[in-house]
């Protein structure tokens, strides 16, 4: 940035979460700057400022003073924010929109608002100041202490915070102000009293900011000399700002509109832009029940009211204690858009007229409240008040304000005098008034109204009473009503003080009627719509109707349908998340006029109907309602509080659902904070039954009394599941409960529900006992993720329900939640919304599920046995298909229960590992009744999940490909009998090997005809059936010209199906299966060779494919297969097998491993190699690897562990790759490695003065706190060093590298610059750079220092350092390792030059360890590896017969020894192996942390473009690709692109193009965005940011964590993203990622291009493309 912004181009700082500040163009600091109180102040209508690495600022406990002057109270002044909003550690120190009050804001605490009564926006100079402590702020306004409150502060998320000075760090709201100075203080500091002077340094000043110096590139200096310098950033206009708690009005700045604008981009997105805005343009009707954001503080049970029947006011009552909390003028409500307003508390729609008063209106008093009766104009409310009847209507009142508001109450007849707060006046400043019969009061808290009362009739005058309460600065106006013998009517009006004390309205104020009033209204929402149905396809024997929803009704209602249920005449009651009830008729057969009638609105979030006695109950987020028609014409004219005991919390995902009803007439239903709450059949008595379900979103209560639940995955909630809910139940959400009878601390479910299946579950509902044939009884499942119904399998062993499920073979267009079987038919009718984690395309849906015949093809029923399971199914089943076991196949696998979000799947075998068991099926047997079967398991055991799949045909021969999933807690007593014929079954037509014995991969055999006519010969492993040609060597001995590939292996299939197989690449290609020798093709060029209709059986399938290139090849080959099952696809290589012991392929690999230690041991540094390899340009990379050099070594190791290490490493590290040279027991040798010694340290002796530093250093430092340490070791463990590293021997014979003598080798600096930068000192270090800051640094350091070591190294007696000058050569170290001495260098070309065909086994190098050298005056000492004999005798075989091989090299096989060689598989799997970090915290875990998925590699190479992923594995990421991550993918800066351009060529990139069919069509681009969101898409980005646009969902609402979409274009290969968004789940099963086309041709998009999914895909990907580009180049130069 230069000095003058105004000379730059517009530059962009990227931000967390997703942000960037756009540093605006042509402003100059100066230019930011205005006269200030003691000098310059910025002005914050010309700039704001902001800082990155703000958190070493802004640690509690900390003082923040600022000296400002603010013009407006208008709207919100922000002063200083820290962090995003979408931080949980956002806090931002403001003035408060209107009042101009001194405010804090701090959403992630439990309180979230602090707020003072000073006005601070009065155009005079204050100094103002917050405190923040953890557990408490507190506010100061010109040294006099104006709020303190208790907070939990919520500490900073990352190193990297955010802080922005005149506006919040995304923008949206700004300053209209100037600020003189600002200072941060460590600590707790009482601010000075008044401004006779600027603020000034002292010793706790972290920051102190006064305007007055500018750096050369126009930053703020901070005056306290730390780094920390303030930018200049854009201010925000304030016209602009709303009065509304931080909201943007409609006017927000002009958007950069265009086909790739501002909206594209988003660098002013915010969440609104992009959300679902529909319910605020709804008639919500006369009033609505919901929670209220009334500025700082939200009304859990709101009920608002119009004011008038055009919705111009309301008025928001507190129906826990029928306290008025607010009116206000304008709209009815302001509701919220993101998630479809339900995830943000609506507010008023106007400015606040009246506050209501703290607490309650009724005092201590208990209130009830019991019913509305609505009408166009004058809703009337009914409660009690201990016991006493009263009514209250309010309505508008006429005045020059608007939201004035006449309460009329009528309080029946009693005997005890009541109490009544009014309203909260100005203590010692009251004002009363008489006007006719009205009693006027003024001064109140806001200063602009006044309340007028007066009661009508003979009645007793009440009195009137101002109560101060204790700490409080005002007086509570009292009304006490006296006892009446009759009723009473009271009337209040508060309004505008000025038309209550002149205006002529409140004189022709009358009385009301409430007999009238409460008398049925006219009909409010005329006549019923019409929709029509429609016959869906038969499928199992059943069929799913869809029944049209009125989504274009004139009342603009949102149609969410959430709750069904039916009356005895058939019509059904439907109601919607947005608070209505329907009346839905005409559900016949024909279902050809379905006829919609709007019977309720104005509930609170309904998610569960139930009829009863012929009413209507509803459950809200608030309470359970009954409805009632009293005139009976079509529309509910009365709203019983049934019950209204449960407790609502101000978490706007703390939803209610579900209502069930027993046969006692109790009623149940599940609230996410709390559980499974039960109301009695009177409505009142209410309790919680059951705890520990995670926002469970379905129940069911099943005709025996069954009440079932189904949680969501989650925080402890392993998957989603269904559990059987008992009394005093608790399953596990918020942490474990054990006790005597849940030993696990939580209640286990009946089923657990793989995402695969269910990803967010919705309720249970059982079909009849008749009418369903083998159905009957039945329980089904409502998948809201997946958007179908399952069918479930419950049965009881040992006392505990356990069950599978299996999906019926139809799919709804939004996320199924209820269902209600219709009283005459029989059918289920299904109700569905689209929400959260859901694959719904409609906001709402009404399915028809019918018997069609008695015949239903699918299992109804199961049992559990000690050898198997029996699975009865609907209909009968082929004998030939079904006792074949080929066409079966099992798997199964655990979750783990933590505190984590929801678990990866584990293998049983191994629980520390992810993934799946295969489970033997040793025979299946179709019984007698020819529906039963028998499935013979003999390892059966109780599991959490095991999946049993078949490919069989009913007697029809009709197919049948099913899954069935079930949990097993315990085993049936019985045993199962197998049929005769599992005693012939005979599963191999040849001899086959058991998997066990295998190694995943394919033998490669390479053959070519040397010019003199021989044959060179290679074989190797190839994790694919492809072979790259493009002009570098296939292996080191054959060229990339004509030659013969032979690929040879087992190919693995869990079940019996037909494939095809697809040869791409020029030549001939013979394929052989099973040893059935197909049809050979030939194609001069590059083309497809296509074998169709290929019969795999289960299991293991030997296969054999010869290729044969031609003359002059000019791209490689690759071997692809598809079904009916899967688009055509590269085969995994995880279905690939070989046997290991292959002879030719052990020979091979005994090859590679001596050329291996060959270049490792840097043999060549003293063998001489030929030019013919030394000038290879393609000879094997690891020649040019470097040992390290030494010229820092005396300043980074103690000189004691140097010592130890020259005289014999593998004491140290059996592992080393550093021989030993010398005998310990050697005085000559002890003199000679300790002037060895004194010769490297003197190498990096610093002046004295540094020298004793070191000293000190190499002592305990002070600085190496407990809690450094503490979190160093945490720290260990959660970035993933203990994959590589274990700290003391701990697992023996373990690889990983032990760390046992870290503190006698490094002092606090070396360690702390080796963990910075491993390779400092050796360019190809395998220890990676990880991005740690100072902080984990110093952590990390203290911790490894920490560590100790049992075993003391003997101290080093002082030596000559030109003795050891001489030896380093002589002994020839200078061979291999460099200094900072030229000399060194000159002599180290060689020093020893023997040639390297001179080794031989038990000689020199490779004598084994006992033996002795020969000596010699030009070999003082020999090198000895301690290699063992095999090692020995290969290296010299090597040498003696491939040692030319040198000169050539694999880009393929360097990529696999790179990927051995750095323990890449320590963190991540690959292939079906690896991935040890998993099992490793989960036994050596000391912290406790729980295993994370870390990415599977096994497609990497098919999956991302060659060149990113290399500079990603060489150089990273800004920004982590999965920040949610704890592990932390590290750097391999001089490996990354070797790894990368491998694994590409393990493709045969060649074979195939890599782009889509219309790669510039624009218009097909511009479909892409749509189909991103919610409305018209996939919701795509409720899980993934988009460039700069974080995702749209949160904590609660998301999936997932994704990565950001708009790196896919960058990232991914087109032909991976193809398949991906064909299947996900295909490639990863434990992808949460949906599949969004079922049948891989259409999506339930059906609006945009005709619902096909792979021109919707390539929409998808066109349009990243496009938004990477135009990205990429914004804000770059012309």
């Amino acid at each position: 940035m230069s000095a003058l912004l105004g000379q730059c181009v517009k530059q962009i700082l990227f931000l967390s979460f997703g942000l960037v500040w756009i540093l605006p163009q042509g402003v100059a600091a100066q230019e930011s700057l205005a006269p200030g109180e003691f000098g310059k102040a910025i002005d914050f209508r010309r700039a704001a400022a902001g800082m990155i690495g703000s958190q070493s600022l802004v640690k509690t406990p900390f003082t923040v003073e600022l000296i400002v002057k603010l013009d407006s109270k208008s709207g919100f002044n922000i002063l200083l924010a820290n962090e995003p909003k979408a931080s949980s550690s956002h806090w931002e120190l403001y003035s408060f929109a209107k009042t101009g009050y001194l405010s804090a804001y701090l959403p992630g605490s439990g309180t979230s608002h602090v707020k003072s009564t000073v006005d601070i926006c009065d155009g005079e100079w204050h100094l103002v100041a917050m405190q923040m402590s953890p557990d408490r702020i507190r506010l100061f306004v010109d040294g006099q202490k104006v709020a303190d409150q208790e907070v939990e502060v919520v500490a900073p998320e990352n190193d990297g915070s955010t802080m922005a000075v005149g506006r919040l760090v995304e923008g949206g709201i700004g300053c209209d102000g100037v600020l003189d100075t600002l200072r941060i203080r460590q600590g707790l500091h009482r601010p000075q009293q008044d401004l006779v002077q600027d603020l000034a340094m002292d010793q706790d000043t972290l920051a102190l900011w006064d305007f007055s110096q500018v750096d050369d590139e126009g930053s703020f200096v901070n005056s306290s000399n730390r780094v920390e310098k303030l930018i200049l950033i854009p201010a925000v206009k304030i016209e602009n700002q709303s009065a509304d708690s931080g909201q943007q009005t409609d006017s927000d700045p002009e958007k950069i509109t265009g086909h790739w604008g501002e909206d594209a981009i988003g660098f002013r997105w915010t969440e609104d832009d992009s959300v679902d805005g529909r319910w605020q343009g709804m008639d919500k009707g006369p009033f609505l029940a919901t929670g209220l954001q009334v500025e700082d503080q939200v009304v859990l049970k709101g009920l608002v009211v119009s004011l008038d029947s055009n919705s111009e006011g309301a008025i928001c009552y507190d129906t826990s204690t029928m306290t008025p909390r607010a009116m206000w003028g304008g709209e009815f409500i302001r509701t919220e858009a993101p998630r479809y307003g339900l995830i943000r508390h609506p507010r008023p729609g106007g400015p606040l007229t009246w506050r209501g008063i703290q607490g309650s209106a009724w005092g201590d008093q208990a209130v009830h409240y019991q019913a509305l009766w609505p009408r166009p104009q004058s809703c009337v409310l009914g409660y009690t008040v201990n016991g006493i009847g009263v009514l209250e209507a309010p309505e508008g009142f006429s005045g020059t304000t608007p939201g004035q508001c006449l309460r009329t109450l009528q309080v029946e007849a009693h005997e005890q005098p009541l109490e009544m707060n009014l309203a909260h006046v100005i203590a010692g400043a009251v004002t009363k008034k008489q006007r006719e019969s009205w009693t006027i009061v003024s001064s109140l808290i806001d200063p602009e109204s006044a309340v007028a009362f007066r009661f009508l009739g003979s009645n007793p005058i009440p009195e009137m009473d101002f109560v101060t309460q204790p700490g409080q600065a005002f007086q509570t106006l009292k009304l006490v009503l006296p006892e009446s013998q009759q009723a009473q009517q009271l009337q209040i009006v508060v309004g505008n003080a000025e038309d209550l004390l002149q205006g002529d309205a409140l004189l022709g104020v009358e009385a009301l009627n409430f007999d009238e009033l409460q008398q049925p209204g006219p009909l409010l929402w005329g006549e019923p719509l019409e929709t029509q149905g429609s016959a869906g396809e038969v499928q199992a024997g059943l069929r799913m109707d869809v029944i049209s929803v009125p989504f274009d009704n004139p009342h603009r209602a949102l149609m969410f349908l959430s709750g069904i249920d039916f009356f005895e005449n058939g019509t059904a009651a439907i109601c919607t998340v947005h608070g209505d009830v329907w009346l839905v008729d005409g559900l016949d057969r024909e279902m050809e006029r379905v006829t919609w009638r709007r019977y309720a609105t104005g509930l609170y979030q309904p998610l569960g109907l139930r009829i009863v006695e012929q009413q209507i109950h509803v459950l809200g987020k608030d309470q359970i309602t009954r409805l009632q028609d009293r005139d009976g014409n079509g529309e509910a004219d009365l709203y019983i509080n049934f019950n209204n005991q449960g407790s609502t919390s101000a978490g706007t995902h703390d939803y209610a659902t579900c209502l069930e009803v027993d046969r006692d007439g109790n009623f149940y239903y599940a609230r996410g904070n709390t559980g499974i709450e039960r109301v009695s059949k009177d409505g009142s008595r209410h309790e919680v039954i059951a705890t520990g379900l995670r926002n469970p979103n379905g129940m069911g209560l099943g005709p025996n009394g069954l009440l079932t639940a189904a949680p969501q995955e989650g925080e402890w909630t392993p998957a989603s599941n269904i559990a059987v809910v008992k009394e005093q139940g608790h399953y596990g959400y918020r942490g474990p409960q054990p006790n005597a009878n849940r030993p696990l601390g939580y209640d286990r479910p009946m089923i657990w529900l793989p995402r695969l299946l269910d990803n967010s579950s919705g309720g249970q509902v059982w079909l009849p006992e008749e009418g369903w044939g083998p159905l009957n009884g039945a329980m089904i499942h409502l998948s809201f993720g997946r958007c179908w119904p399952l069918l479930v399998l419950p049965e009881k062993i040992q006392g505990d329900w356990q069950a599978g499920a299996i999906r019926l073979p139809f799919q709804s267009r939004s996320g199924l939640c209820r269902g209600a079987v219709h009283p005459g038919t029989g059918e289920l009718y299904l109700t569905g919304l689209k929400g959260w984690a859901s694959a719904s395309v409609d906001d709402g849906s009404l399915v028809r599920l019918s018997p069609v015949s008695n015949q239903i093809s699918l299992p109804v029923r199961q049992e559990v046995l000690a050898n198997g399971l029996i699975l009865t199914f609907g209909d009968a089943l082929d004998e030939s298909t079904v006792q074949d076991p080929n066409n079966w196949s099992a798997e199964q696998w655990n979750y783990r229960y933590a505190a984590d979000y929801g678990s990866a799947d584990y293998k049983v075998s191994a629980p520390g590992q992810q993934g799946h068991d295969e489970v033997e099926i040793k025979s299946v047997t179709l019984l007698q009744d020819r529906r039963q079967v028998f499935i013979e398991i003999p390892k059966i055991q109780p599991v959490m999940q095991l999946a049993i799949s078949y490919r069989i045909a009913d007697h029809r021969k009709r197919g049948m490909d099913q899954t069935v999933y079930l949990t097993l807690h315990h085993l049936g007593e019985k045993t199962g009998e197998p049929g005769p014929h599992a005693a012939t079954i005979q599963l191999d037509r040849f001899a086959r090997p058991r998997r066990e014995e295998l190694e995943t991969g394919l033998i490669l055999r390479l053959s070519q005809q040397r010019i003199d006519g021989g044959f060179e010969r290679d074989v190797r492993v190839n994790r694919f059936a492809a072979l790259e040609l493009d002009g570098l060597h296939v292996s080191p001995t054959i060229e990339p010209r004509e030659l013969k590939a032979i690929f040879e292996g087992w190919l693995y299939v869990d079940r019996s199906q037909p494939v095809d197989f697809h040869g791409f690449g020029a030549g001939s290609a013979d394929l052989s299966v099973n040893d059935q020798v197909l049809i050979a093709e030939t194609h001069p060029e590059k083309g497809e060779s296509t074998w169709s209709g290929i019969l795999l059986e289960k299991g293991l399938n030997r296969v054999e494919l010869t290729w044969d290139t031609p003359k002059e090849p000019t791209a490689g080959f690759q071997l692809m297969w598809s079904s009916i099952d899967f688009e055509r696809e590269p085969i995994p290589s995880n279905r690939w097998f070989h046997d290991p012991s292959n002879p030719g392929l052990v020979r091979a690999k005994t090859e590679r491993l001596a050329r291996g230690d060959f270049a490792r041991f840097q043999c060549y540094r003293c063998h001489q190699l030929s030019d013919d390899i030394l000038k290879s340009p393609q000879r094997m990379t690891e020649l040019d690897f470097e040992a390290p050099s030494l010229s820092r070594v005396g300043k980074d190791l103690k000189a004691s562990w140097l010592y130890h290490w020259i005289m014999n490493p593998h004491s140290l590290d059996a592992q080393s790759e550093m021989p030993t040279l010398f005998d310990p027991q050697n005085p000559e040798h002890q003199e000679t490695v300790s002037n060895l010694v004194a010769f490297l340290r003197s190498k990096s002796q610093l002046e004295e003065e540094n020298a004793k530093d070191r000293e000190l250093n190499a002592e305990t430092n002070p600085s190496q706190t407990k809690d450094e340490q503490e979190a160093g070791e945490y720290l260990f463990e959660e970035i993933g060093c203990i994959a590589c590293h274990q700290l003391h021997n701990e697992v023996p014979n373990s690889t990983r590298i032990s760390l046992q003598h870290v503190e006698q080798k490094y002092t606090r600096d070396s360690i702390r610059a080796f963990l910075k930068n491993p390779s400092r000192n050796q360019k190809h270090h395998r220890m990676p750079a990880f991005h740690l800051d100072d902080s984990e640094l110093n952590q990390l350091s203290a911790f490894l220092l920490s560590l100790g070591n049992d075993h003391e190294l003997a101290e080093v007696e002082e030596g000559h350092v030109e003795e050891g000058e001489k030896a380093f050569v002589e002994y020839g170290c200078a061979n291999c390792h460099a200094t900072n001495n030229s000399k060194d260098n000159s002599t180290r070309a060689r020093r020893w030059s023997v040639p390297a065909t001179s080794l031989r086994p038990d000689e020199g190098c490779l004598r084994s360890s006992d033996s002795k050298a020969k000596k010699s005056a030009s070999f003082p000492m020999i090198p000895n590896f301690n290699f063992e004999e095999p090692r020995r005798e290969r290296l010299s075989q090597w040498v003696d017969e491939q040692l030319p091989t040198l000169a050539y090299d694999s880009p393929e096989e360097r990529a696999e020894r790179w990927f051995q060689d750095l323990r890449c598989y320590s963190c991540h799997q690959r292939d079906g192996r690896g991935g040890e970090l998993a099992e490793i915290l989960f036994d050596e875990s000391i912290q406790g942390l729980t295993p994370e998925r870390l990415p599977d590699l096994s497609w990497a190479g098919d999956k991302f473009n060659e060149k990113w992923l290399g500079q990603f594995l060489a150089e990273g990421s800004e920004k982590p690709l999965r920040p949610w991550l704890r592990a932390r993918m590290p750097m391999f800066s001089e490996y990354g692109h070797g790894i990368a351009r491998g694994w590409h060529r393990q493709h045969a990139p060649s074979t195939h193009s890599e782009s889509t069919s219309e790669p510039e069509n624009l218009a097909l681009a511009e479909l892409g965005k749509p189909l991103l969101g919610q409305l018209q898409g996939f919701d795509c980005r409720q899980c993934h940011a988009l460039g700069q646009m974080p995702a749209t969902g949160d904590q609660k609402t998301q999936v997932a964590l994704g990565i950001n979409l708009l790196d896919a274009a960058d990232r991914l290969k087109y032909g991976y993203y193809r398949r991906w968004m064909l299947d996900p789940l295909r490639i990863d099963p434990l992808t949460k990622m949906p599949r969004y086309s079922e049948d891989r041709k259409t999506t339930k998009v059906t609006e945009v291009l005709n619902g096909e999914a792979m021109p919707q895909f390539d929409a998808i990907w066109l349009y990243l493309q496009h938004m990477r580009h135009e990205g990429s180049h914004e804000g770059q130069p012309d």
